[in-house]
């Protein structure tokens, strides 16, 4: 009788625990689907970064049909500050620039637009390469040793420096990257590495697609600002009051950006010297990755030294209105986290289509377009260096540059660095510390090991340079 009972009672509270969920599990997907939108969109600096990355690509102001929490914020900020919000901005990812050619030293002024067309060429020479990988089959990757070390993965390399051959002890892996790609200058494991991008920057006729033309012209984007303006209407007729709001403040923010007045500089990527660009980037002069821009000099010189957009003059009518549409996008992302019915669902849904049509306004997209809208090419080639000294030296092999100030900074002036130096063939423009018979046998053999492996590895990069500008 007890069991009986017992057993009862479990079906009794098994059967209302499956009726309280399948009940409350609407009320919980409501509840959800209004807190993913204001959750999934709350902005972030990067988000201000790219804002003044894009604007000095596209010299436009875009944004998406629902863009995130913070966006207008940015554009409001921007109108009113003009000049002091590129520069406030591109600050938050300084980078350090060296004029090799020239020994200055000075902050980049486009870091966020820099960044862009950085990242672009180097993924894309890495998807190249990888095809051009699997469909050989056969690459192999060069390393550069002084003498019989171990690589990162502890595998044996063997070289032969005064022939020219490298020889690897382990089979080259599937899908890695080839010769052309990467070369490694390596030294022993307890250094740490340095990872230089040889980026070539060249000109060559504007290659402007169909389907670019199409998206920039006009009469398309005024019939989708009509078609955006139906949905917000059927929105509005089904009750959809916060998803209504938020899809015709993007409409309208969309519309108000044809009217801020970002313009490009009349002396834009002209070149104002005879000879090309040879300048190192790196976040700081203790960095690990390096940035070498070689090249057209007008195009490197406005990424990294000049202004590529002005904003002017400000209007302030176009910055009230952001700053009011930054308010109520707020409150309609909230409104419909707190009504908890079909208005946060359709939010969702209108999330995801913008993210399915925000890949105009992506990174790689931003620099392809630049890059084919102003004939400008760009060919990366990545080099692992095992220390920093040997990188330096041999990318002052490379310029050519006879004054080694641009340097001082990185590789503080001593003996041994001059004299290994003077050994590569590069005078001193200034007198330097003098007596080499200062020098231990210590030195004198790492002078000598450093000097073979800077020899090669100039080698290496000048015949990359030549594979890059004949492509």
């Amino acid at each position: 009788m007890v069991a009986a009972l017992c057993v009862k009672m479990r079906s009794i509270i098994f059967r209302s625990m499956i009726e309280m969920d399948v009940a409350s599990t609407p009320d919980l997907l409501s509840q959800f689907a209004g807190i993913i939108p204001l959750a999934c969109h709350l902005a972030s600096p990067r988000y201000a970064f790219q804002l003044v990355g894009a604007a000095a690509l596209t010299h436009r102001l875009s944004v998406s049909m629902f863009p995130r929490l913070g966006v207008f914020k940015n554009i409001a900020t921007l109108l009113k500050e003009g000049p002091q919000f590129f520069d406030r901005v591109d600050s938050l990812g300084t980078q350090e620039v060296w004029d090799v050619n020239w020994g200055s030293t000075f902050p980049c002024a486009n870091g966020a637009a820099g960044t862009i067309i950085a990242s672009y060429a180097i993924q894309e020479s890495r998807r190249r390469e990888k095809i051009q990988t699997s469909a050989s089959g056969n690459a192999s990757r060069q390393v550069v040793e002084g003498s019989m070390v171990r690589d990162v993965e502890g595998t044996t390399i063997a070289t032969n420096a005064s022939r020219g051959s490298f020889q690897s002890s382990r089979p080259e892996k599937e899908g890695s990257i080839s010769s052309s790609m990467v070369e490694k200058v390596t030294s022993p494991v307890f250094y740490r590495g340095q990872e230089l991008h040889v980026l070539q920057v060249s000109r060559r006729q504007p290659n402007i697609s169909w389907y670019c033309k199409a998206i920039e012209s006009v009469h398309v984007q005024n019939l989708a600002y009509l078609a955006l303006l139906g949905c917000a209407a059927v929105m509005a007729f089904c009750q959809l009051y916060a998803t209504m709001a938020a899809l015709l403040i993007g409409v309208l923010s969309k519309i108000a950006c044809r009217f801020t007045n970002i313009q490009k500089p009349l002396s834009f990527l002209e070149n104002n010297e005879k000879h090309d660009a040879c300048m190192l980037v790196a976040a700081h002069r203790n960095a690990s990755v390096w940035y070498l821009y070689i090249g057209d000099r007008g195009v490197v010189d406005h990424l990294l030294n000049k202004d590529m957009v002005r904003v002017e003059p400000r209007s302030a009518l176009l910055a009230n209105y952001f700053q009011l549409a930054h308010i109520l996008q707020v409150i309609a992302m909230a409104f419909a986290a707190a009504h908890r019915g079909w208005d946060g669902a359709v939010m969702v849904l209108m999330m995801l289509v913008s993210w399915f049509a925000e890949w105009e306004f992506e990174d790689r997209h931003l620099a392809k377009h630049w890059m084919n809208k102003h004939g400008i090419g760009v060919e990366a080639r990545t080099f692992h260096f095992g220390r920093r000294t040997q990188m330096i030296c041999a990318i002052h092999s490379f310029s050519g540059a006879r004054s080694r100030q641009w340097m001082d900074s990185i590789i503080v002036p001593s003996l041994r660095r001059d004299t290994l130096l003077e050994r590569l063939g590069h005078s001193a423009t200034t007198p330097q510390i003098t007596g080499e018979t200062l020098l231990t046998p210590s030195d004198e053999a790492q002078i000598c090991q450093q000097k073979a492996q800077v020899e090669t590895a100039v080698e290496i990069i000048k015949r990359a340079v030549a594979g890059m500008e004949d492509a």
